[in-house]
């Protein structure tokens, strides 16, 4: 223990250590300061002010006064069973019982949360003269009527009630469920009032002569239908008649009318119409507007020669036809007349017309010369304004209703299906239909088949058949005397064929690509072979070693590999022997990479040709970026249209650096140069990011120049 009270305990398994209490844990909450119990969080209630100060919202001591935890606001955070919370602004205590806070006593809600429902349901049971609004007065429930009844305190006037419609000319009426309602009041609504008791006046005097309501012989007549007229009934009064009631009708009072019978003569000049019916009378500005702008001609006797008549008649006019021959030859369309000596030519002009004696036709020529040409009269003219013709009056006439290219011109079709043909649908109608085999005359079933047809070609059925439900490879096979379907062919259906006679001829088996296209394999494995498991039948297996006809057990393997590759072992591997791979003296045996051996030469080797002494570049070699490269090269030369030689060895170390040019560190090193003409010469240089093997001929030596050359690199 420390030297005060408490310096350290063990509180409830909780530590006390400092002063008096003065730093705990108190119910696994921290007193985190130095004073007695002058700042604790006690119930999860933090204190935050100073020593002894009172603390809203906390538990907190005050000159020996305990202040409870407050404010306006129950905690929702926190919570603990027993928690205790003073509710400011209503002034009531609360305490937590695990799941609400719960009043401890004092005022509150009616409704609150602390009322169970039972309390609730059976509170009229328990209220007796309760004062039931804010005045104070007590009013028992049965007093309510009291104070609606006149000149009590809450009356209900008719006025009051009446505020519920803004629609004057409705009245408060019973509304059919034991209430009130305001609505429009009709005359069926009245009771006790006849039909006339709402008209100021009796009814008689009312239409009397001269009255408000006068009734007139001319007001009565206007309730007869159009076309009635008013006459007597014979009894004095009136009924509204029709024109056969009128006495007199056959006199010929009326002189100004023509007669039906056609006996009264017209006295004066009769007006036309624009006919529309054959019967109509027309005017003459109609008939003149219809032969307005035609340029009338004589007739003509044809209209169809393109060649003149052998013998013609002085007078004698035509029209030619087109493709004109003889003495008509590029007068097409043009009107001709013989004069008795030679023919002579007019030229149609827009409106030209012309009777045409064969054929009892006129015709009239449209548009203008050559590209014009002469047509029948009213051809142009619209359908629409031919008089008393109905859509199909104008084909009494022969005309094509269709040719193996299509319909005629005077004929369209809709709604067809592919197939269809015009089928007589009754004694005078007709409609497209599909053809059934009954509508063919004398035709049994098969009939119709007599013609030779084409069954099928090697590409396709023909036209006349079609098929279904085959698969491929079926044939047409028969499966009685009269019946044939498509199934597979077996082997028995071969005629003269014995088991394997379809064999006879020779095919392809196999071939390095693989089998042949008359045969195919299934279920084989990688290395398999076709092996014969008799003497007549044979199948895919592994080759057994003892198939290998004049093979002894190690013939293809002596002994153990390695020993025998080893050296002066029976199979003995040696730089000679592999050397016979290449016959060029100047390769060596060095690695090629993938951890074999390969003849290549020990640097690379080029070549090239001078004729000249122009400075040639054999080799270019191209230097890395930031590479520094040892360059070696041995170059050989020989003149070749005459004697003369030379060799030489170049070295030079050359660099690149920060994206720079290739560069040649000193100078070109020359430990061996050897030349028969002392103009000839080799070197190293550098261009852009290359160096370069350069060698120079002289005059017109032609020489052959090889080099080998070799780098040693650093990146």
């Amino acid at each position: 223990m420390a030297n005060t009270l408490f310096a350290t305990e063990q509180y409830e398994d909780r530590s006390v250590t400092g002063g008096k209490i003065a730093l705990a844990t108190i119910l696994d909450e921290n007193v985190s300061a130095t004073a007695d119990i002058a700042r604790t969080k006690i119930l999860n209630t933090a204190v935050t002010e100073g020593d002894g100060g009172t603390v809203t919202g906390t538990i907190s001591i005050s000159g020996g006064t305990l202040i409870l935890p407050q404010g306006t606001t129950l905690p929702s955070t926190g919570l603990v069973e027993g928690q205790i919370f003073w509710k400011t602004d209503t002034d009531q205590l609360f305490v937590f019982d695990g799941t609400i806070f719960q009043d401890a006593g004092g005022a509150h809600a009616f409704g609150g949360a602390e009322h169970i429902a039972d309390i609730l349901a059976n509170v009229n049971s328990k209220i007796s003269d309760a004062t039931l609004d804010d005045s104070g007065d007590a009013r028992p429930p049965l007093a309510h009527a009291a104070s609606h009844s006149n000149a009590g305190s809450d009356e209900i006037t008719v006025e009051n009630l009446g505020t519920a419609s803004v629609d004057t000319s409705a009245a408060l009426r019973p509304d059919g469920t034991g209430g009130l309602a305001f609505s429009d009041v009709s005359h069926t609504d009245l009771t006790g009032v006849t039909s006339d008791q709402h008209h100021p006046q009796l009814h008689a005097a009312a239409h009397a002569d001269s009255a408000g309501d006068e009734i007139s012989v001319e007001s009565l007549a206007t309730a007869g239908g159009t076309g009635t007229v008013p006459v007597g009934n014979g009894t004095g009064g009136l009924i509204m008649g029709d024109h056969g009631d009128i006495g007199g009708l056959s006199d010929d009072d009326h002189t100004q009318y023509i007669l039906v019978d056609g006996t009264r003569a017209f006295t004066g000049v009769v007006g036309g119409i624009t006919p529309t019916a054959t019967t109509h009378l027309a005017t003459k500005g109609y008939v003149d507007g219809l032969l307005q702008g035609l340029d009338w001609q004589e007739s003509v006797l044809d209209q169809d020669l393109a060649t003149p008549p052998g013998s013609p008649s002085t007078g004698d006019r035509y029209i030619i036809a087109a493709t004109a021959t003889g003495a008509w030859t590029g007068q097409e369309e043009k009107i001709t007349e013989w004069d008795g000596s030679s023919w002579i030519f007019s030229t149609p002009t827009e409106g030209f017309a012309t009777w045409v004696e064969d054929e009892d036709k006129l015709y009239v020529y449209n548009d203008a010369h050559p590209a014009g040409t002469w047509v029948r009269f009213g051809s142009t003219v619209s359908h629409d304004v031919l008089l008393d013709v109905s859509p199909d009056d104008h084909h009494n006439q022969a005309h094509v209703l269709a040719t193996t290219a299509g319909l005629g011109a005077d004929h369209t079709t809709s709604g067809l299906t592919i197939g269809q043909v015009l089928r007589a649908s009754g004694a005078t109608t007709a409609a497209f239909a599909v053809l059934q085999h009954s509508d063919l005359g004398g035709v049994g079933v098969d009939d119709h088949h007599n013609q030779s047809h084409v069954l099928a070609t090697n590409t396709a059925l023909g036209p006349d058949h079609t098929i279904a439900g085959a698969a491929a490879g079926q044939v047409l096979r028969a499966s009685s005397a009269t019946a044939a379907n498509f199934q597979q062919l077996v082997h028995a259906d071969l005629g003269s064929i014995g088991v394997n006679d379809h064999h006879d001829q020779s095919h392809v088996l196999a071939t390095t690509a693989g089998l042949g296209a008359d045969h195919t394999t299934s279920g084989l494995t990688i290395g398999q072979v076709l092996r014969a498991s008799g003497t007549t039948a044979a199948a895919f297996a592994q080759l057994q070693h003892s198939d290998l006809g004049g093979v002894g057990i190690d013939d293809h393997h002596a002994r153990d590999h390695a020993a025998a590759h080893s050296d002066a072992g029976a199979d003995e591997i040696k730089v000679e022997d592999l050397g016979a791979t290449s016959t060029d003296a100047a390769l060596f045996l060095k690695p090629d990479g993938s951890g074999g051996l390969v003849f290549d030469a020990i640097g690379a080797v080029t070549t090239v040709a001078t004729t000249d002494a122009t400075s040639t570049t054999i080799a270019t070699i191209a230097i890395p970026d930031n590479t520094v490269v040892l360059l070696k090269t041995d170059i050989v030369a020989r003149r070749t249209d005459a004697a003369g030689r030379a060799a030489y060895m170049r070295n030079a170390l050359v660099f690149r650096e920060a994206a720079g040019s290739a560069t040649i560190l000193g100078s070109v090193d020359t430990p061996f140069t050897r030349e028969s003409t002392v103009q000839y010469n080799a070197t190293i240089s550098v261009s852009g990011n290359n160096a370069l093997i350069t060698v120079q001929g002289f005059g017109t030596h032609n020489i052959d120049w090889k080099s080998i050359h070799t780098i040693e690199e650093i990146v």
